[in-house]
């Protein structure tokens, strides 16, 4: 019998583009009208700066604390800068770091802004050429820039609400169970180390064999604790 050879068809080779290319919106108002607001966010204070598409920077990079008063100061500005540069179409990109960059996309969103994302890997390599031995805030925000004129500013997708529930009470189920295997391992370690062989006592094979003798025992023993069903007794003291 002639084995049957199932050959894959050959893949076809491509060069795939990012899924934030802006050429449509720069041809529209042309790379001096157009705006990029490059945020490099951290806990407590962010620092951004606005340029347009050519690279050329229209605000100096600031610092902005995370609280309502320096957060509105800096909405205001790049305001009055977009107005001064007569730009037509502005975006803003954040690293994603965690939920560091949250409180500022939470800000821009609600002034009107489009918000996008740019991944750190992404920054990164975009900061290497210029920068390869100069890691700052001021390097990484140029390394954003350059990222989103190459389409890798990314939109966040709106997800359904019910999609969204779902999905955070599976990622606080998958917290509590990662908690409680990296607890049980701790145990099984502080127990190995205390009493060698003591765990084999408790592993579930060996309690299926005494669930019945345990279960017997204490039903015993708590007939015999109980008042009534005790059968001793005391003399009287004199």
């Amino acid at each position: 019998m002639v084995a049957t050879v199932v050959r894959r068809p050959r893949r076809v080779f491509q060069v795939h583009k990012p899924n934030g290319q802006l050429s449509p919106r720069v041809q529209a108002v042309g790379p001096e009208r157009f705006g990029i607001i490059a945020v490099d966010p951290a806990k407590k204070r962010s620092r951004l700066l606005l340029a347009n598409f050519y690279g050329t920077v229209l605000v100096p990079p600031i610092t902005v604390e995370h609280e309502r008063g320096p957060i509105e100061a800096a909405l205001a500005a790049l305001r009055g800068a977009i107005r001064e540069h007569n730009l037509g179409d502005v975006v803003v990109a954040l690293e994603r770091t965690g939920t560091y960059h949250r409180p500022l996309q939470r800000a821009f969103q609600a002034a009107g802004f489009e918000t996008r994302l740019v991944h750190p890997f992404t920054s990164k390599q975009f900061r290497l050429p210029a920068d390869p031995d100069n890691k700052t805030d001021d390097t990484d925000l140029a390394g954003i820039v350059r990222a989103v004129t190459q389409g890798f500013g990314l939109l966040e997708p709106v997800w359904p609400e019910l999609y969204a529930s779902i999905q955070m009470l599976r990622r606080h189920r998958r917290d509590l169970v990662d908690k409680a295997a990296l607890l049980q391992n701790q145990i099984r370690e502080t127990l190995h180390s205390a009493m060698p062989g003591f765990e084999a006592a408790f592993t579930q094979h060996a309690l299926k064999g005494r669930d019945a003798a345990a279960r017997h025992a204490l039903s015993g023993r708590a007939t015999s604790c109980h008042p009534a069903a005790s059968k001793t007794h005391f003399a009287p003291v004199t």
